[in-house]
């Protein structure tokens, strides 16, 4: 009876492998992978519209069609740039302090002539995009300091 016990023991010990938590963690990479991705289309889809519209070398920009929108943002904007084109350039943000999901917004506070304005980088809210607030918006801040 013993032997029997130590068997059962043995099995069920052994049947929570760490496969389990490999498994959990690699769909947890994946849905952040696809955050990512998702993430890059929707800066990669404005950087194109911003520079569709404000670009010199707009002409010479390659189709929407042909693009791939999940590249990385630098690789993306290189990607957009012409040949004839030797001054413009695309660098991170290190003293991006957003504020995320909170708001359903992140935003990028500047001083502007003495008043404090909020850039918008993000939307996320579904509410706050059907109101027409979109990515570049300037807002001012109704704090006073």
């Amino acid at each position: 009876m013993k032997v029997w016990y130590y068997l059962i023991s043995i099995v069920v010990l052994f049947s929570c492998s760490p496969e389990d938590s490999f498994l959990e963690n690699e769909h947890t990479e994946e849905v952040e992978n696809q955050d990512y991705i998702q993430r890059n289309i929707e800066h990669n889809k404005w950087t194109y519209a911003k520079m569709s519209s404000e670009y010199f070398w707009y002409k010479d920009m390659p189709d929407s069609i042909e693009i791939d929108f999940k590249m990385d943002p630098d690789d993306f904007f290189e990607s957009l740039l012409s040949s004839q084109d030797r001054f413009s350039w695309c660098e991170k943000n290190h003293n991006y302090n957003g504020i995320e999901e909170a708001l359903g917004l992140e935003y990028q506070a500047y001083e502007v002539c003495g008043s404090i304005v909020n850039r918008v980088l993000c939307v996320h809210s579904n509410e706050l995009k059907e109101k027409g607030l979109s990515r570049g918006d300037y807002e001012p801040s109704n704090s006073n300091g």
